[in-house]
């Protein structure tokens, strides 16, 4: 009897072992299987907003650049010393007024020595047409040869050759006398200066830039969906990013008739008016009324996307992203048109958009 009882003992004994084994596992496994099963879904907080229609100008904007009405890049035409400056960066001139000046000692001499020569030779044209004269009587009365007389002849010929020639060297001292005075072709501003006293400067040599700019020039291109919306004489409204609040008003004086390196046809407008900070080198938008405002399905800017060529939006659906390719048109300062992918009504993610991927679970938080 005391034998089973032991028996006994030791098999409740090794079922409470096997039990606490199992204890030890199987509610472990179970508990991470259950909390799998009920681990929380990540999700991103977007706000929304529902897309609809939007009223567009009909304007196209093209942006350029502020180039100066006239700009004349002035060298020197002869060589040698300068020997004063007259005129530095920022001055205003007038044309014709003095820049610079050249040591014009020699260029000086040079035109005496040809004044001289124009004299000479008009004393010895003087001399060999009384010759001439006289012998031509003289032939005519059969009282000198032939020969005799073309010897006149073409002595008074070369006289008047030699005269023409030391006229011509005459004007030319004359001209490189007169270019040893620098002076400004144009009205307007010295936009660059170059040369100092002192220097020694051989023909051609920059010394200074002039600009006109009591008018400006627009310098821009437009694309080919664009250049036959556009018409010479046609009045635009420019605005200059530095000088906000400040509108001029333009006028289409060139269109390109061929594509320039940026494949776009070059345009300029003419500014007559710049009087209210515009400068040269100004980043400049120009705004052209093509006439009749448009109403169309848009979406705001900031919530366009761009990959690869390809513009598109997120939408919420169903607690996702969607994501849904565009095709833009139209545009202001804040919307884009939308010409294809989106219809009015959808709930168009315009914050976080940029933080989901299509099919990412999402939370409206508007």
């Amino acid at each position: 009897m005391r034998k089973g009882a032991l028996s006994l003992k030791k098999i409740l004994i090794l079922l409470t072992i096997v039990s606490f084994v199992l204890a030890g596992c199987a509610p472990k496994e179970a508990t991470e299987q259950t909390e799998e099963a009920i681990k929380p879904i990540e999700t991103v907080n977007v706000k929304v907003e529902l897309t609809k229609n939007h009223v567009f100008s009909n304007t196209l904007q093209i942006p350029g650049e502020v180039k100066p009405f006239e700009e004349v890049m002035i060298t020197s035409k002869i060589g040698g010393d300068v020997i004063s400056i007259k005129a530095e960066i920022g001055d205003k001139v007038e044309k014709g007024q003095q820049l610079a000046k050249f040591d014009d000692t020699i260029y000086s001499l040079s035109l005496r020595k040809a004044k001289l020569g124009v004299e000479s030779a008009q004393l010895s044209l003087n001399d060999a047409k009384k010759l001439y004269d006289n012998n031509k009587a003289l032939y005519d009365q059969q009282v000198v040869s032939k020969n005799t007389f073309e010897t006149y002849e073409k002595a008074y010929k070369l006289a008047a050759i030699g005269l023409e020639t030391a006229r011509a060297d005459y004007s030319s001292a004359r001209e490189n006398y007169n270019y040893t005075t620098v002076k400004s072709p144009i009205n307007g501003i010295v936009s660059i200066k170059d040369a100092s006293v002192g220097e020694n400067l051989g023909s051609g040599t920059h010394m200074f830039t002039v600009v006109n700019m009591d008018q400006a020039y627009i310098e821009a291109g437009i694309s080919e969906m664009n250049v036959n919306k556009l018409e010479e004489n046609m009045t635009v409204e420019v605005t200059l990013n530095s000088v906000p609040g400040v509108s001029y008003e333009g006028v289409i004086t060139h269109i390109g008739p061929v594509p320039g390196p940026t494949n776009t046809y070059p345009v300029k407008i003419l500014v007559k008016d710049t009087s209210q900070g515009m400068r040269s080198g100004m980043f400049a938008t120009a705004q052209v009324a093509l006439g009749g405002n448009q109403e169309s399905l848009a979406v705001p800017k900031h919530a366009v996307q761009h990959k690869d060529g390809v513009d598109y939006v997120f939408i919420a659906d169903g607690g996702q992203a969607k994501k849904i390719d565009v095709v833009l048109g139209l545009s202001d300062d804040d919307y884009y048109e939308v010409k294809s992918g989106l219809k009015e009504g959808l709930q168009l993610i315009i914050s976080g958009q940029d933080m989901v991927d299509a099919g990412e679970a999402i939370k409206i938080q508007n």
